[in-house]
């Protein structure tokens, strides 16, 4: 009993027994923010009246490429998908290149 009371003591006594190192602090991405949804840099989605890029510091900039989807009701879309439209049955929308909803008759084809 006393050697496993030595054993105890000895290992108390000395800190660097439990000494546990912190982990590597890493920090978060940037996020950019628009319509509730987040973006990771190199995104691009439409906001205002033209087509922005997330940038690495979580701002939006100008941007000539095509945005990646449309905004709907909260959520994105893939580029040429087709949405309904509520209350008409008639039409439907696509999603264009640069961000914005097109109508598009319902059994139009591509």
């Amino acid at each position: 009993m006393k050697t496993a009371i030595t054993a105890i003591l000895i290992m108390a006594g000395n800190g660097a027994a439990f000494a546990q190192t912190p982990p590597e602090f890493i920090p978060a991405a940037p996020i950019c923010w628009l319509a509730g949804l987040e973006f990771s840099p190199g995104a691009t989605a439409r906001a205002s009246n033209t087509v922005m890029v997330c940038g690495t510091d979580g701002t939006w900039a100008n941007s000539k490429d095509d945005a990646a989807g449309c905004i709907k009701e909260g959520k994105l879309s893939n580029t040429q998908s087709l949405e309904g439209v509520s209350n008409n049955k008639a039409v439907s929308v696509e999603c264009q290149a640069d961000g914005t909803w097109k109508n598009v008759p319902i059994g139009t084809p591509k």
